[in-house]
Order: structure tokens, then sequence, then C-alpha cells
């Protein structure tokens, strides 16, 4: 769908792929990267790749939508240069890209709208804008509703730009034939009495409501069992798999684990990517055929295409949530889980929400050059230099798992041989056998 309002995506990372797959590439303006190596790739697709300085001088009329994990230091950024005009992905309480691409056509068939209602759409940010056009693609009476003197500002200055056609204040509100689509979560905002309404929460609720269903009858599936968690450090031997086998052992594991298959019977009963570069890698290298025929794959909506694909059963998507800045462990799994800048977060939200009460850490070497540009950053051997490591933001989101596993009477361990963390306390890997011959 063509729509009439086009952005600047900033970062073309995992996330601005992922928005410019599901946005179309002609509602695209241009991609804002800093990193030199992508700039000098001029296009992706047929988008051009800029600086800051030619979007100042060529594109500044245009949102930029900021799409990595660390925002706050781009949006300072914008804001030092007198910019607002932009979006931040990561803060949209309902996820654009699973309406565009899952959940588009069904919605109207879903909500039951009708073509004699006017429609109020609450909320100015990335989703409410292309649901508003959506919406009036498709023949339905919408419109914005403001609340306060700054939405009115902002709802006006859309109206200049044509993106939207009218907005009413509260104050002008009818009460009849009259629905209001909430898309922000706000504690100053009461639906007026006597007025439907459909909330964030049920916007949610239908979106995700497949993917929760699927992975709920996985909750406490091993409760009270321990498991172990294989990362894929320098650190990663193919006898302590084999001896994991051998042993019966449950474990999960992620990313690129499948480039010791070859040297190791060991397969992991879960597999874990949060990440949409690495489900990129995956779907490309077409492991998803053979490799786990016997895995439970769990993987993000961080690349909503990959579901578009013919997959069997035993591949389950979770919803992520994205905001660093208040950084959770999850509760149910199901319904949403908390990034910390690594997948291994990820398994740990994973196995806690299977029921397991001892974790153990392998291969988690924590130890990574910045940019993942050394083939000593993983055991087979290859350079990752699109990736970065954030050490603090990893570092907090360990010790949150700690504090959480605490309190809910769960012990992690670290069983790697060697390496930096030392967040979860030591054990050696090869007593933990000891104990069972």
């Amino acid at each position: 769908m063509n729509y009439k309002f086009k952005v600047v995506i900033w970062g073309l990372g995992t996330n601005g792929k992922n928005l410019i797959d599901v946005l179309g590439t002609q509602n695209v303006i241009a991609i804002i990267d800093s990193n030199i190596e992508i700039q000098n790739e001029k296009f992706y697709y047929d988008i051009p790749i800029i600086d800051f300085k030619e979007y100042k001088n060529k594109y500044s009329n245009f949102f930029i939508v900021i799409t990595p994990m660390k925002y706050s230091e781009i949006e300072n950024f914008l804001k030092l240069h007198s910019i607002n005009k932009y979006f931040i992905l990561n803060k949209s309480c309902v996820n654009l890209a699973s309406f565009l691409e899952l959940d588009s056509q069904a919605f109207i068939q879903d909500f039951c709208l009708q073509q004699n209602v006017l429609y109020l759409v609450y909320g100015i940010n990335l989703f409410s804008i292309f649901l508003y056009q959506y919406l009036i693609y498709y023949g339905y009476q919408v419109a914005f509703i403001s609340f306060t003197q700054n939405q009115s500002l902002c709802l006006k200055q859309f109206v200049s730009e044509e993106i939207i056609n009218n907005y009413y204040q509260k104050e002008e509100l009818g009460y009849t034939n009259v629905c209001i689509i909430q898309t922000e979560n706000n504690d100053d905002f009461n639906i007026t009495k006597g007025i439907p309404h459909i909330s964030c929460d049920s916007l949610n609720k239908k979106f995700y409501s497949k993917w929760e269903n699927n992975l709920r009858k996985f909750r406490n599936k091993h409760e009270n069992e321990r498991v172990f968690i294989i990362a894929t450090g320098p650190s990663i031997q193919s006898k302590d798999l084999d001896q994991l086998s051998y042993y019966h052992e449950k474990t999960i594991s992620m990313n690129s684990i499948y480039y010791i298959f070859e040297k190791t019977k060991w397969r992991p009963d879960y597999y874990i990517i949060s990440d949409g570069l690495a489900m990129r890698e995956y779907e490309l290298n077409k492991f998803n055929s053979g490799a786990f025929d016997n895995t439970v794959k769990i993987f993000s909506d961080n690349y909503l295409k990959f579901w578009t694909n013919n997959l069997d059963n035993s591949y389950h998507c979770f919803r992520q949530e994205q905001d660093i800045n208040n950084l959770r462990f999850s509760e149910d799994f199901s319904k949403v889980v908390h990034s910390g800048m690594t997948v291994v977060y990820t398994c740990l939200q994973w196995a806690v929400y299977l029921g397991f009460k001892e974790i153990y850490l392998l291969g988690c070497d924590f130890n990574f050059s910045k940019n993942f540009d050394s083939p000593n950053d993983h055991f087979y051997q290859q350079v990752e230099p699109h990736y970065t490591f954030d050490y603090e933001t990893v570092h907090k989101s360990y010790e949150k798992a700690k504090l959480y596993a605490n309190a809910h009477g769960i012990m992690i361990y670290n069983a790697t041989r060697g390496g930096m963390l030392e967040v979860f306390p030591r054990v050696n890997f090869d007593d933990l056998f000891n104990q069972i011959s």
C-alpha cells in the first residue's frame, strides 16, 4: 500500500530492516546510518543511504523513525540540532510492524468496524498515523482527537502537511456513533463516559493472541528440573555437548550454534533467536530443514517476513519488547519478552517460563570485541562486523535476571570454561556429572 506518510529511517540494523520490510520501500524516502561501511553501500534496495548532513539538506521535510534500541543518544542529538520531526519505534505501545505485516487485513473484521461510525484515534505516534491512513483508504470515517494544546499543535501541523484531514478537541466531541481507538497509554487519559473505545491492550491482544496461545502450553513443562543454556562463545567444545547428550540433559541454545553440529550428535531441545539479522542468517543457510527436526524453535517478532513462510508447528513466535531504558524480566513469556541486548537474556526468561529451577550457562564467555570484529568472539571463528556488543546493558540484564531468579527460588550458575562473566556463581562443568556417576 502506498501511504501519504513517508519516512526516513534512522538505523539499518535489524529493526530498521524489519520496518522497511513491512512499510515497503515505496514508503521509505532514505536511511540514515552513522556506520561508514553501511554508508559506503549507497543504497539498500533502491533506498538511498545518507548521513545526517544530507538529511538536513535534502530530506528535512520528512519525519525520522529512530529504530535502534539505544535511542536516547540519537534523540538527544536530534534535539540538539532542533529536529522535532521524529518518532521512536521502540516507544510505541502497539507494534506497527505486526499490524501492517500480519494483521491489517483482519483488523476491520476483528474489531467489527462499521461505516456509519466515526473512529477517533487518540495518540500521536507512528502506529496511529499509519492506522489513520489505512482506515481512510478503506473508506472509514476517521479523525484524530486532541486532549492537550501540544497535541493540537502537532495535529495542526499534520493537517497542513496533508498527512491527516482533520481532528477534534475533546470539547468538540459529540456522543453519537463515535468510537475512540486508543494507541497510547496515558495516565491523564480518561475515556469519556458513554463512548465506546478500543484500548491498546485489546489491540495487542488481537495481534499477539495466536502466538500467546501457542506458547502457553510450555509453561512449567519442566518444573523443578535443571537446564543448560548453550551460548556460542569460544570456550564451547563439542566434547561438552556430547556429555550433555549422553546424560540426556535438557538444553536451550541460540543463534549460530548450528556451526558445531557437524562435530557432535548433540542437538538442543529448544533453539532461540531474538534478533532479526540472526533469523535472516538462519533462513539464508536453510538450517530450518533437517538440522533441528526434533528441536522446538522459539523466534522473535523482530523479522516478521519470516513468519509468512510455510513453517511447521515446531516454530513459535514471541513478542519482544525492546525498551532497554526500562529493563525488565518477563513474568509471562507468552505475553511479552524483554530484550537485554543479548539472546542469552531471552533464553533465561524462557528457561524460567518452562519451570526450571537450576539453570547453567555454558559458553557464555562475555569477552566480545566491541563490534564483533574479531574471529575469536565465537567458537566458529567468524567476524560479524554489523553487530555491536553493549557490555554495560548486557551486564545490567544479567544482574536483573539474577535478582529475579533469587526472588523466585531459582538458581543460575555459570559453568563456562573461563570467560569474564562473574555475575552468577561459578561451578565446574565436569563436577556436575561426577555427582551423577
